[in-house]
């Protein structure tokens, strides 16, 4: 039977029994939409989009333990300026180095000039180095330099979406001043806004991190190697990374050689962009272990499940079909012929599925966009009025991510087809002949 000639064939069959079809459908299409719905959450999490497109290469330092020998005080917080700029900063097994304040950036006021209320945006203390760490596209301007951070100079980097709000466009912004916090800063330029679902990179303002109020502030006096700086470095492959590694172990024993009164550590630190997407704060456990013991249900539910329904409704299907089958095996048709029909009929039907799927995955994705993407994430924050969740298009439409969602139901649903239909065309001719429809 050629390709026309069976689906022709399935296509009969789909309108003799319809809810049949339908149920089979909709089926494969809730397994393929909830399975797409679960890998392009992560796959916004971890693959490298606009404007963390260094994400394989990146790593981060936000969190040092400093240990007083002398009590029991042990102090738990992101790094310390002072350490950052003496010890971390001058890492040898680094690209680039970047310190910025905070976990995930700072909520301030700004003024509007044309007399409207002030209203609240996101705006993150940074370093000209975050600029080479994060791929901004500049659509006006340039980032500022280390003279600017040096001398708190009070200049800024804005999304344009801001920039248009307040000024009608990004290039009337250039040069323009902001009040942001009662303060003036000037525009030196205008990047394409990435998405708050990028949260490392995400901000509507960029000002050099010496105009923050605090980032230096430290968690005692003595004790300069806890304070509020988060470090992000990045490396050029796999084997820097480790060499980077061992480089903090040495500089953490010299500095505990140093002073044997604390005992200063980093541990899980730094943290590859794969392990922060999946690690929770202070998670000591393997990562590895970790992410396959937190997800391995969920994954089961979504695709096994649904496999096992539908290899029963299809071993119920094949019991109506025996005396069908049984006539034409008496007209020499092939086991094998027939076995090919049966999956050739659940491949179209889990085809119509997939793409009925992931059109709901997409539809899904857009409208909840606000809230989805926290599901799996209890410190996804970054929220105001007045900033959605931008969905991008590289986000979305990640060709290999469906690919491998349809690949691994196709799989399943053919398995779950292959043996009930097996198991029913074993049985006698005569046997099946005389089942009754």
């Amino acid at each position: 039977m050629n390709l026309t000639q069976s689906i022709k064939q399935t296509w009969y069959d789909a309108r003799q029994r319809p809810a049949f079809t339908a149920l089979y459908v909709c089926g494969v299409a809730l397994a393929v939409a909830f399975t797409m719905i679960f890998a392009m959450i992560y796959y916004v999490k971890l693959a490298p989009v606009y404007p963390e497109r260094n994400r394989p290469r990146t790593l981060y330092i936000n969190s040092v333990q400093c240990k007083m020998n002398a009590g029991r005080s042990q102090f738990s917080s992101p790094v310390g300026y002072p350490f950052f700029r003496d010890y971390i900063s001058k890492l040898e097994n680094a690209e680039t180095i970047s310190g910025c304040p905070g976990i995930y950036g700072a909520r301030s006021m700004v003024r509007p000039d044309n007399g409207q209320p002030e209203f609240e945006i996101n705006d993150k203390g940074v370093d000209p180095a975050f600029f080479k760490i994060y791929d901004f596209k500049f659509l006006h301007g340039k980032p500022f330099t280390e003279a600017d951070l040096s001398s708190a100079s009070q200049v800024c980097i804005i999304g344009h979406h801001l920039a248009e709000r307040l000024f009608g466009s990004p290039e009337s912004a250039m040069g323009r001043d902001i009040h942001l916090n009662d303060l003036d800063f000037r525009v030196a330029g205008v990047v394409q806004e990435g998405s708050r679902l990028t949260p490392a990179s995400f901000a509507q303002l960029y000002r050099p991190y010496t105009t923050v109020d605090g980032y230096d502030r430290i968690m005692r006096d003595d004790m300069p190697w806890v304070g509020v700086i988060n470090a992000t470095l990045t490396v050029k492959d796999d084997a820097q990374a480790e060499a980077l590694r061992s480089e903090i172990d040495d500089m953490l024993r010299r500095i505990n050689a140093a002073d044997t009164s604390k005992v200063i550590s980093m541990k899980n630190y730094p943290m590859s962009h794969t392990q922060s997407a999946f690690m929770t704060f202070g998670d000591t456990t393997d990562w590895r272990l970790a992410i396959i013991k937190k997800y391995s249900l969920i994954l089961l539910v979504l695709l096994i499940v649904p496999a096992i329904n539908l290899g029963g409704m299809i071993a119920g299907r094949m019991e109506e079909r025996l005396s069908e089958m049984g006539i034409r095996k008496s007209y020499g048709a092939s086991r094998r012929r027939l076995l090919g029909q049966v999956l050739a009929e659940n491949l179209y039907m889990t085809l119509a599925g997939g793409l009925l799927g992931l059109l709901a995955a997409w539809t899904t994705i857009y409208a909840g966009r606000e809230w989805i993407f926290g599901v799996f994430d209890p410190y996804h924050i970054i929220s105001t009025a007045e900033v959605s969740s931008q969905v991008s298009g590289e986000m979305v439409f990640a060709p290999l991510v469906f690919a491998i969602a349809l690949t691994i139901c196709m799989v399943l649903n053919l398995l779950s087809a292959l043996i009930p239909a097996w198991w029913s065309l074993r049985r006698p001719i005569v046997s099946s002949i005389n089942e009754k429809r």
